[in-house]
């Protein structure tokens, strides 16, 4: 498989478009493969590189001798981009050869910057699901993959849901025709640090609009950025950024998606205006490289005095265009059990006044919540992977 490279790199997802939930579903067309590979555990478990040895070996035991070989598809579908016109994404499916897997596992997954750690470019860590028996379904986004020249709507809630959610559309009949159907039709959604907010927002749109459609059996929420209005506000008030990168990503996405009287000098300095098509929008590189050439991590170099007056008007409406984008701000409330896992030491999204502010939101019984020192974003991406699984493994014993 030629696109299998870039195992598992690193971790770190406006004005409602016309590409939201609202919009009707496409004709349902069926998930078209381009490449397929057979993935054996042993082998692509130690070219995870984000996978320390310990943790690695944790879920060789958590799976057993008895591991299935699975098989990974990439290929694309049909849905709608922004502007609510019809476009070809991308994305993988990864099941048990055999096609005897427990449930779909739909996947928004973790903040990526080269094309090469797309989903139907590598083996991603979520994948890993299909050992345990489940056939995972991750879309690319729009930006990646098959639209690799388009600009990525990093964290546009509606249009983000709305992809994953044609994914799993068009993946349904592609597998039912090949004879593999899972043993409960009621799926998982799943997703870490932008996938968290993506994987939210798909939640969102199953539970309001599409209930008659598809059942949700259970949600997994790790890291993820719910607020990204605090996310911004602690940018512009900290002097040093953890992820430069990100505030880049998520500032970029709404001025280009929020149809906001803005523009990129508004927001960042001359220099990031003049390097961003190459450091972030020609997905040439890997996270840890867009970072070093940013070359800095001084919040000042970064954005505009406008751009860090909380007071101003570009800053305001930049501040609406998150607010509309950010799953804190609505009034939904989960109705399927939901497990939302955050580190409290968490470098990169903060939990303070995100995830400790979602708990207050959503004070319902039907949610788990774990917050404790797992460590730094990155570190608690894998240790929430084990969660899920342990939890999955629980809910599905009956197999």
């Amino acid at each position: 498989m030629a696109a299998l490279s870039a195992m598992m790199l690193a971790f770190v997802s406006c004005e409602k478009n016309k590409g939201g939930s609202d919009e009707p579903i496409p004709i349902q067309s069926n998930f078209t493969p381009t490449d397929t590979a057979y993935i054996d555990l042993p082998e692509i478990i130690s070219d995870i590189t984000i996978l320390s040895k310990e943790t690695a070996e944790l879920i060789l035991n958590l799976i057993g001798v008895d591991y299935p070989r699975v098989m990974w598809v990439s290929g694309t579908y049909s849905s709608i981009d922004a502007d609510g016109k019809p476009i070809t994404l991308s994305g993988s499916i990864t099941y048990p050869v055999n096609g005897d897997f427990k449930r779909y596992v739909v996947v928004s997954h973790y903040t990526v910057t080269s094309d090469a750690e797309a989903p139907s470019n590598h083996f991603a860590i979520e994948s890993i699901l299909s050992f345990f028996g489940y056939a995972v379904i991750e879309p690319d986004y729009i930006g990646y993959g098959s639209t690799k020249d388009k600009i990525h709507p990093y964290l546009v809630m509606d249009l983000t849901a709305r992809n994953l959610y044609d994914m799993y559309v068009a993946v349904v009949p592609y597998m039912n025709q090949k004879g593999f159907k899972p043993q409960k039709d009621n799926i998982y959604v799943l997703g870490y640090s932008q996938g968290g907010s993506g994987a939210a927002a798909l939640q969102r749109l199953i539970e309001t609009k599409h209930t008659q459609d598809v059942t949700l059996e259970y949600s997994f929420l790790g890291g993820g950025i719910y607020d990204i209005t605090a996310m911004y506000k602690g940018y512009v008030k900290s002097e040093f950024l953890d992820f430069p990168c990100g505030a880049i990503l998520s500032m970029q996405s709404m001025i280009v998606y929020g149809n906001l009287s803005l523009n990129m000098n508004d927001i960042f300095q001359q220099r990031v205006v003049d390097n961003i098509d190459e450091w972030i929008n020609s997905k040439k590189y890997k996270i840890q490289e867009v970072n070093e050439l940013i070359g800095t991590q001084k919040t000042a170099e970064i954005f505009t005095q406008e751009g860090m007056d909380l007071e101003s008007e570009k800053s305001k409406l930049l501040c609406e265009a998150l607010m509309k984008n950010s799953i804190l701000y609505t009034d939904w409330i989960p109705k399927t059990p939901t497990f939302v896992m955050h580190s409290t030491t968490d470098n990169v999204v903060l939990f303070s006044g995100n995830a400790d502010a979602l708990q207050q939101h959503w004070a319902t019984n039907n949610i788990t919540y774990d917050f404790d020192e797992y460590g730094t974003h990155f570190a608690t991406a894998p240790l929430f992977i084990l969660k899920a699984i342990e939890i999955m493994k629980k809910l599905d014993a009956e197999y």
